[in-house]
């Protein structure tokens, strides 16, 4: 799993979704500076990590405080998603979204329901990451996700392995996965309990395969998944916080990662040997594995979709927008509870943005080396020329009223009708502004109102397309 982090990290970008946290965590922060680690953990140890984190100066580690299996506070407006009408919880509202993670880590820490999870929990979660390392506590947690892994077999002939379900719900996605490799997390020898090998995870016969990697450690651990995304198909909502809106953008995705190999040919697993299940040698280097993101052309822009089931989204599926992982958007990680401070770093480095034409939350990335915009065509409003009165989309009323609704969710509006100036002191005065009448972070210093920012980023460094290709076109959301 080392290798493999030192892989991804070696790619222009790469992310990597973690659910709690152990003493070894931030050693493994620092040892990765170039992967973008989210990191979820509830309750009263998030704002000390986060202070720790801000003081080690590791930028590159966001802390989320979603419980993600709290209800939303109202139900999420979508008739193929929602036929019903039914508060969702966070997990179902991430699984909507456009989030894809290179790697997944789920400590022997984590939340007694990730531990042991009910099978469509599972697949929800799986279907966030291409690996997913699990570093589980007990027998009972190993036989919970066996017995989930059982339901993502597919059958040859199968268009999906969708669950039925009484609210639609689990049967938008398609997941296929499997156990890549698994072993103990020690054997009181070489390796202390809860190491995990560099090359990979050692057979049940021990763990003496494979050079120990510290970080990895995780000592409320007593055996190790390493869970390999083979197929998926999900259907996405616009955005994540779809998941509480009164109203929420008619657009809806199919994310789609292929099988790699047919389903009547086995796939490789690791063994405590050194070999491969299939006798073929098992992957020492970590590969990219990255989903497709189409948009489903079903040719509506209010009211009910004209398609409700998942088969019928991939037959209706339109453009490939080009897609990569490396990043969060910045409307899901703030609906995830992003931590003030992280929130108040992240709000200089909007404002320092270049104006765009569509500087909604869900068009921002939230990457290792902070923001970066998509989806703005290239086209990015001179300091002093930007037409804040003009209309760009039919969701906001102008240019400026985009901008004021990303601001009011950055900072955290407790009511549509707070002024954003009141907004930001409350956000940023701690640290940054302390003048509760400049709150405004720009680049060139505190202001009284973020029309006054000014000398902001070159757009060639911020507004890309989620693939990083030269000239890569994305549709607009």
């Amino acid at each position: 799993m080392g290798q493999w982090l030192t892989a991804c990290s070696q790619r222009p970008r790469c992310a990597c979704l973690q659910h709690g946290i152990v003493t070894e965590s931030e050693a493994l922060f620092a040892a990765f500076p170039t992967v973008a680690f989210f990191v979820i953990l509830t309750g009263a140890a998030a704002p000390p990590l986060a202070a720790r984190l801000a003081a080690a100066n590791l930028t590159h580690v966001y802390v989320l405080r979603a419980d993600l299996q709290a209800l939303g506070p109202s139900p999420m407006m979508n008739d193929v998603l929602n036929p019903r009408g039914e508060k969702l919880r966070a997990l179902q509202a991430l699984r909507v979204s456009n989030e894809f993670f290179d790697l997944q880590l789920v400590h022997s820490s984590a939340p007694g329901w990730l531990l042991e999870p009910t099978p469509a929990d599972a697949r929800t979660v799986l279907s966030l990451a291409a690996w997913t390392l699990l570093l589980l506590p007990s027998g009972a947690a190993l036989a919970a996700w066996d017995a989930a892994l059982a339901t993502t077999v597919r059958s040859p002939g199968a268009e999906s392995n969708a669950l039925p379900s009484e609210n639609a719900f689990d049967s938008t996605f398609s997941v296929e996965a499997a156990t890549y490799a698994t072993g103990c997390s020690g054997d009181g020898g070489r390796h202390r309990a809860g190491d995990v090998g560099d090359e990979g995870i050692a057979g049940s016969g021990g763990c003496s395969a494979g050079r120990s990697l510290a970080p990895l450690h995780d000592s409320g651990a007593q055996v190790a998944l390493l869970v390999e995304l083979r197929a998926l198909r999900r259907l996405n909502a616009h955005h994540f916080s779809c998941w509480h809106s009164p109203r929420c953008h008619q657009r809806m995705y199919v994310m789609d990662l292929p099988r790699e190999l047919p389903l009547d040919l086995p796939y490789p697993t690791a063994s405590a040997e050194g070999g491969s299940s299939a006798g073929t040698p098992p992957r020492t280097i970590w590969q990219p594995r990255v989903p497709a993101l189409f948009r489903v052309d079903d040719g509506t822009s209010f009211g009910a979709h004209q398609f409700k089931t998942l088969e019928e989204g991939w037959r209706m599926r339109g453009k490939n927008l080009g897609f990569d992982t490396g990043g969060m958007n910045l409307d899901t990680a703030i609906g995830l509870q992003m931590v003030a401070s992280s929130r108040a770093r992240l709000a200089v480095e909007f404002l320092a943005l270049p104006v765009g034409r569509d500087m909604m939350l869900w068009n921002i990335i939230v990457g290792r080396d902070g923001l970066y915009a998509i989806d703005q065509e290239g086209h990015a409003f001179e300091d002093g020329k930007i037409p804040w009165g003009d209309r760009v989309w039919p969701y906001c009323i102008s240019v400026r009223d985009c901008y004021e609704k990303a601001l009011g969710a950055l900072c955290g509006r407790q009511r549509p009708t707070q002024p954003l100036d009141e907004c930001f002191a409350a956000l940023t005065r701690l640290e940054i502004c302390p003048d509760p009448t400049k709150p405004f972070p720009c680049l060139h210093g505190c202001r009284a109102s973020f029309l006054d920012c000014q000398r902001r980023k070159k757009p060639a460094s911020v507004f890309v397309g989620r693939n990083l290709r030269p000239g890569a076109h994305h549709e607009p959301n």
